[in-house]
């Protein structure tokens, strides 16, 4: 092996960057991102993590030496604290065991049939909306993603159980969105300050598990299961003919629901917002949608003949990748791009600081959807893009989540012409997600 030492990035004497990662993580990120070329070590208080900065190490990590790396320890603790030991947390043969009994829900053709669901749930939040009423977006679209897959993956969307969820989420969502001097102090000494907040994460969590269990054991005493998700997960077996205990059931359909719901909705809120802040951008996009539909509502033959719609949606995650920041933790000591990475130490890859980044997208501030042509995409290196993670850990529901981004913007934008609320002010939080803090206001017209 060889015995390439990586950068350092020291920080503040004693603190290292923990006021910065605390406070404001997309600044930290970006610089690194344009400092170092390849990878950086940035230290901590008492640990570090290895950001890599080349797409090539990051092909490296997630694909060819993935078997040397797991999750790291935030999502190994307490995300699993919240999700359990679902394809979010899990490694190794549980997670392999149950990406296999999940993938034929997300199979090509079982897409297909949640188109109709996806529009149904999207007309009725529509036809909900008044116009010239500034409301929130972001919930908006919470709501409607919430139902979809509640509906196409549980066959359930009672309005108590969607609320309860709901709830729970953005309560967890906000435990982890605690970007300030409370939590800096929390880090270095272990004591919870914010002790209503917390207090509230801890109910969310129990909340959230109610309802799921409620939900399974409801479908439990059915004689013949629905043809979703769910159904297919009490009915699979593995290859012990084995079938997923109530507890494993728990920790997917919890799985689902946030990566079915929240990436999604933040995906079109902020895409909303990046369109309707480039009025050109909005114009052309109506445009493409009125001429492939003539004012009808989308169907599955149609998502091909939304070219520039599919160029909008990829520009937004490329600025606003609803996941921000994915981190492994070294199993062993390993070299990645000539780089010693010691065992036990977290190596981190950014999405959002990877888009921006000059050498992969001129102007990369500039929202572009144009930017997408079929030469850039050929030379682009295939990790300088990647907002659904990659490797054997691609997102599974990749497929569904476009899917049905398409069709709630091309319907969102048929609805009449949106504006942005100029008084209220878009503040970025960095959580497990990156969310809007107070929202996104808008209204129709």
């Amino acid at each position: 092996m060889n015995n390439n030492v990586a950068p350092i990035n020291h920080g503040l004497p004693k603190l290292g960057n923990l006021i910065q990662y605390v406070l404001t993580p997309f600044t930290l990120l970006h610089a690194n991102q344009q400092q170092y070329t390849d990878i950086v070590e940035i230290k901590f208080r008492l640990s570090s993590m290895y950001l890599l900065t080349n797409p090539a190490l990051i092909e490296e990590v997630l694909v060819h030496k993935h078997k040397y790396f797991r999750k790291d320890a935030f999502l190994r603790e307490k995300a699993a604290a919240i999700f359990g030991n679902g394809l979010l947390t899990s490694d190794g043969d549980t997670w392999l065991r149950h990406r296999r009994m999940i993938q034929p829900a997300f199979h090509k053709q079982r897409i297909t049939e949640y188109t109709e669901l996806m529009v149904r749930y999207t007309r009725e939040a529509l036809a909900t909306i008044p116009h010239k009423t500034y409301l929130d977006i972001n919930q908006i679209m919470l709501d409607v993603t919430l139902k979809v897959v509640g509906q196409a993956l549980f066959s359930t969307s009672k309005p108590h159980h969607m609320a309860t969820i709901s709830h729970a989420l953005h309560t967890i969502m906000q435990r982890f969105g605690n970007n300030n001097w409370f939590n800096i102090f929390e880090q270095i000494s272990g004591i919870i300050l914010n002790q209503k907040l917390y207090d509230a994460y801890e109910v969310a969590i129990t909340d959230f598990d109610n309802t799921i269990d409620e939900i399974i054991n409801e479908r439990l005493q059915y004689t013949e299961q629905p043809n979703d998700l769910l159904g297919m997960l009490i009915e699979s077996r593995d290859d012990a003919d084995q079938p997923m205990t109530i507890a494993q059931l728990r920790d997917e359909c919890k799985t689902i629901f946030l990566a079915g719901h929240e990436t999604t909705a933040l995906n079109l809120s902020w895409t909303m917002w990046l369109v309707h802040s480039n009025p050109a951008i909005a114009q052309r996009l109506r445009a493409e949608i009125d001429q492939v539909l003539d004012g009808r509502t989308p169907r599955l033959e149609d998502i091909p003949k939304l070219v520039y719609t599919e160029k909008v949606i990829r520009e937004s995650m490329r600025l606003k990748p609803p996941a921000w920041l994915t981190q492994r933790e070294a199993l062993v000591d390993v070299e990645i791009g000539g780089y010693h990475i010691p065992a036990g130490k977290n190596v981190a890859m950014s999405p959002l600081s990877m888009h921006n980044d000059p050498r992969w997208y001129p102007n990369p501030e500039q929202f572009n959807p144009d930017r997408w042509s079929d030469d850039f995409k050929q030379k682009l290196p295939r990790f300088a893009y990647f907002p659904f993670s990659g490797g054997p850990r691609l997102c599974i529901g990749q497929q569904f989540a476009m899917l049905e981004a398409t069709i709630v913007l091309v319907m969102f934008m048929q609805r009449g012409i949106w504006y942005i609320d100029p008084s209220h002010k878009i503040v970025t939080q960095p959580s497990i997600t990156m969310r809007p803090k107070n929202g996104i206001r808008m209204l129709v017209k």
